[in-house]
């Protein structure tokens, strides 16, 4: 699986998701910033955005959470899916 992750956190959040089976690169290294802006990537030309949102939006948080989604839910199923 590819993930890209957005600006707004932290690169070394990568790291957390590196292994033979994810692709994870930033949006920064790709020189995609503002990838989550409908304007200029609109819905049907990328593979999907997955967006978080926490009540606690501590960095540590976000990892914590993002790691529990990548662990316990089937995230290659949801790709094409609205």
């Amino acid at each position: 699986m590819r993930i890209k992750l957005d600006e707004n956190l932290p690169a070394r959040l990568a790291g957390l998701f590196r292994d033979p089976s994810h692709d994870v690169d930033t949006v920064v290294q790709e020189g995609l910033q503002g990838f989550a802006d409908e304007r200029r990537y609109p819905p049907g030309t990328h593979r999907g955005i997955m967006v978080l949102r926490l009540s606690d939006d501590r960095s540590s948080a976000v990892a914590e959470r993002l790691v529990a989604v990548f662990a316990t839910e089937s995230v290659e199923a949801w790709s094409g899916r609205p």
